[in-house]
């Protein structure tokens, strides 16, 4: 079974941000959003998740069957409910799923658009699914990755762009290319894949 994923209202629950930015306030990257009027700070970020929303909503149930599918992982049992709370800084992170929808530029909310919001949400709601999967971290991100693009190229393509022109942007390359082959043309799931490596490794 799916998890229901859950956004968190900042207006509501407002609080992890201000603990975010009293904790690491001496960090640099941080000066803007601490300088950043707080309640404007709130309401850019729920507008922005409120803009997010309309495109993820209508979506959600597809984008968590096709993770499952492709990844051959059942979403955990253990984890019925996924909150997201929505950031302006640092990196978007998996377990809380903190998600970064804009950030502080010249004392401005810049916005990041929605396929790179949405391949973003994907790429950490993966890590949640992939279970037990010892790999190398380079195989382990373009495994999402492929995931993510394959998600975006079935809603729309425009989201497609978004997300790997920020990855080039920043230059974290993504190489689908190193993949094994009968993941890549989707022939197998990624469990089942390794699930087989293993076994085969470990029989005499």
């Amino acid at each position: 079974m799916s998890p229901n994923i859950i956004f968190v209202r900042v207006k509501d629950s407002y609080i992890y941000l201000k603990n975010i930015l009293k904790w690491a306030k001496e960090n640099p990257e941080l000066k803007e959003a601490v300088d950043y009027p707080f309640e404007k700070l709130i309401n850019d970020l729920d507008r922005t998740t409120d803009n997010f929303l309309t495109v993820f909503e209508k979506n959600k149930q597809f984008i968590l069957k096709k993770i499952e599918d492709i990844s051959g992982f059942k979403w955990p049992p253990n984890m019925p409910v996924i909150y997201v709370y929505p950031i302006a800084f640092f990196n978007s992170f998996s377990h809380p799923l903190f998600l970064r929808v804009g950030g502080i530029k010249n004392s401005k909310f810049i916005t990041r658009k929605n396929g790179h919001i949405l391949g973003t949400l994907i790429h950490e709601l993966c890590h949640n699914n992939f279970i037990n999967l010892s790999i190398d971290r380079e195989m382990n991100e373009n495994l999402i990755h492929f995931i993510v693009i394959n998600i975006l190229n079935d809603i729309d393509s425009v989201y497609t762009k978004e997300y790997t022109d920020f990855h080039e942007k920043i230059g974290k390359k993504i190489n689908i290319d190193i993949l094994p082959e009968p993941i890549r043309t989707g022939r197998i799931s990624i469990a089942y894949f390794y699930s087989k490596k293993r076994s085969s490794e470990t029989t005499p």
